[in-house]
C-alpha cells in the first residue's frame, strides 16, 4: 500500500496499510515451490493428505509413500503406525529417520521428503466479495484466503479479523502485519479454520500535511498521536500546533477542534468519521470549512465526479469575495442526497446558526438570496443517511445508511422477507415520485433509497378477495335494509 491519495468521494480506506496489507497471496505458487517452502521452514504443521516420500537404502535404495490420515496417524515402514499430531515437518522428519536407524542399523542411508503437500478447506465470511469456502494449501496465511475470498469489501475491517480455531478465537490486525512485519498477525491457516471479516467500527480520515494522507482504521485505545504516526508523521511543512478535528455528533451536527500535536492534545482519542487535517505552516490561516452533502470538486462535463456516499469535509481560504455561493461553485454544488433546507451556516465568531435553503439558492443563482461568509465559519449541508424498507418484511422501516450492504443486507437488517406473504423475487427500489424499479438483492443501494419487498399473487388475491367480501357484505346490508323499510311501508302506510 505505502500511501495514496485522501479517501476523497468514495469514502474507501487509502492510507498506508489500509488495504492489500498482507500483499500478493502466496497461493500464486507452483505446487514445486511450496515443497521446497516446506523442506526449509521451521514452522510447517504437518498436514492430513500430506504425502511424503521415505527412501531407505541396505543395498540398494527403496522409496515409500507415506499419506498423513485424517486422525494424524501415519504407517511407516519397520516402525509402524505413529501419531504424529502437533509434529512441524522437522521433527516428523527427525523421528523417522533416528527411529528407522535404530530398527535398520545397517541402513545406508534414510531420508524422508514431502511429494505434495495438502489442500484443505477455510471458510471466510462476513466483509468479502465472495464469502463461503476456499481451499488453501500450506503455508497460506489469514490474508491469503481473504484474498481468494475476493478481497475485502469497502469499509470491512483489517485489524480487527476473527480467526476462530476450534475453541479459540484470535484477533488478526492485518495493518500491523504490513506495517512491522509482524507475523503473528497474519497466521499460517490450519484444517476447519474460520475467518470472519467484520465492518470497521473506527475509520478516520486523515488530510494535509502527513507522507500518507488517507483513511485509517482505528482500535480502542489508539489516539491522535498513534494515528498520525501510521500516516507516516508529519512533513516538514506541517503547523503542528494547529491541527483541525472535525467531529459530529450523534445528531449529526459538526464540531471543529483546533489542537495542537505537541502537547497534551495529542493523546486525545478520536471517534468514528472523524476528520483530522493537518494544516500547512504557510497557508492562509483565515478558513471557511464546507462539509456534509457536497461533490468536493467542480463538476466538469469532461471529467465526471462519482456521487460521494459520505460526508465531504474541505476548508477553503477565506477571501473578500467568498460568499455562499461561490463556495458550492468551488465544491460542486450539494448532491442529490443532500436534506438541502435543514443547510446551516454557523458563524466562527458568534456560533450564530443561520438556515439556509441551498437547493434554492443552487437553482436560481440569485445574488439577492446570497450570503457573505466569513473566515471562520462553517457550511453544514446534512446528508441524508437513512435507507427505508417497505412491504413484506418482518420490520419495515428506516434503517441508517451503510456503504458496505447490499439489497440482501437491508432486508436482513429489516427482520427478513415475510415467507408467508412476499414474492423474494419481486424487490423494487421506488422514487420520491412512486415510481418502482425492479431490483435484485444483490444490488447496491445508495443513501436515501427505498426498498420494497412487493407480495406474491395468494397474499395479492387474498387482499382482492377480502376487497370483494367487504363490498359484497355492505351491498347485502344495504338491500336488506331498503327491504325492511319497505316492509315497514307495507304494514303502516295504507
Amino acid at each position: 500500500m505505502g500511501g495514496g491519495e485522501a479517501a476523497g468521494a468514495t469514502g474507501q480506506p487509502q492510507g498506508f496499510g489500509a488495504s492489500e496489507a498482507a500483499g500478493t497471496t502466496f497461493q500464486a505458487g507452483d505446487q514445486s515451490l511450496i515443497t521446497q517452502r516446506i523442506m526449509s521452514s521451521t514452522q510447517y504443521k504437518v498436514t492430513p493428505g500430506d504425502v511424503y516420500v521415505l527412501y531407505i537404502t541396505i543395498d540398494t535404495m527403496v522409496s515409500y509413500s507415506l499419506v498423513l490420515q485424517e486422525n494424524y496417524d501415519i504407517d511407516v515402514p519397520y516402525m509402524g503406525t505413529i501419531n504424529v499430531k502437533g509434529m512441524l515437518f522437522s521433527d516428523l522428519r527427525k523421528t523417522i529417520m533416528n527411529g528407522l536407524k535404530k530398527a535398520l542399523p545397517l541402513a545406508q542411508f534414510v531420508s524422508l521428503t514431502i511429494q505434495s503437500p495438502a489442500r484443505f478447506d477455510v471458510a471466510v465470511f462476513g466483509g468479502v466479495q465472495t464469502p463461503g469456502i476456499v481451499t488453501v494449501m500450506p503455508l497460506s496465511r489469514v490474508s491469503d484466503a481473504i484474498t481468494l475470498a475476493g478481497k475485502s469489501k469497502p469499509g470491512a475491517s483489517y485489524r480487527q479479523i476473527s480467526l476462530v480455531r476450534g475453541d479459540q478465537k484470535i484477533t488478526v490486525d492485518l495493518f500491523r502485519y504490513s506495517k512491522d512485519a509482524a507475523s503473528e498477525e497474519n497466521p499460517f491457516l490450519e484444517p476447519g479454520d474460520k475467518i470472519f471479516v467484520p465492518q470497521a467500527q473506527m475509520v478516520v480520515d486523515l488530510s494535509g500535511e502527513v507522507n500518507y494522507p488517507g483513511s485509517f482504521e482505528l482500535v480502542p485505545g489508539e489516539d491522535l498521536r498513534t494515528l498520525i504516526e501510521y500516516a507516516g508523521g508529519v512533513t516538514p511543512g506541517a503547523h503542528t500546533n494547529s491541527i483541525e478535528i472535525m467531529h459530529f455528533t450523534p445528531g449529526g451536527a459538526p464540531e471543529q477542534k483546533i489542537v495542537d500535536l505537541s502537547g497534551a492534545d495529542a493523546g486525545m482519542l478520536l471517534s468514528n468519521g472523524d476528520r483530522v487535517r493537518v494544516p500547512s505552516g504557510v497557508e492562509n490561516r483565515r478558513m471557511v470549512l464546507v462539509t456534509g452533502a457536497v461533490y468536493g470538486a467542480p463538476l466538469s462535463a469532461e471529467k465526471p465526479i462519482q456521487i460521494p456516499t459520505a460526508p465531504v469535509s474541505v476548508s477553503i481560504p477565506y477571501s473578500r469575495e467568498l460568499t455562499l455561493l461561490s463556495a458550492l461553485e468551488r465544491l460542486g454544488g450539494p448532491t442529490p442526497y443532500a436534506k438541502a433546507k435543514e443547510s446551516l451556516i454557523i458563524r466562527g465568531k458568534t456560533g450564530e446558526r443561520v438556515s439556509v435553503d441551498i437547493d434554492a439558492l443552487w437553482a436560481s443563482r440569485d445574488p439577492a438570496m446570497d450570503i457573505a461568509l466569513e473566515p471562520g465559519d462553517t457550511v453544514d449541508i446534512p446528508m441524508v443517511t437513512d435507507v427505508f424498507v417497505a412491504g413484506e418484511v418482518r420490520a419495515p422501516g428506516k434503517l441508517p445508511y451503510n456503504p458496505v450492504y447490499l439489497v440482501s443486507d437491508y432486508i436482513v437488517a429489516s427482520g427478513g422477507i415475510n415467507p408467508d406473504t412476499a414474492n423474494a423475487n419481486t424487490l423494487y427500489f421506488v422514487d420520491k415520485n412512486g415510481v418502482k424499479t425492479k431490483t435484485t438483492l444483490m444490488a447496491h443501494v445508495t443513501p436515501g433509497s427505498v426498498i420494497l419487498v412487493d407480495r406474491n399473487a395468494f397474499t395479492n388475491m387474498t387482499v382482492n378477495f377480502n376487497q370483494i367480501t367487504t363490498v359484497t357484505a355492505f351491498a347485502t346490508a344495504i338491500v336488506t335494509f331498503i327491504t325492511v323499510v319497505i316492509d315497514f311501508i307495507r304494514i303502516f302506510v295504507p
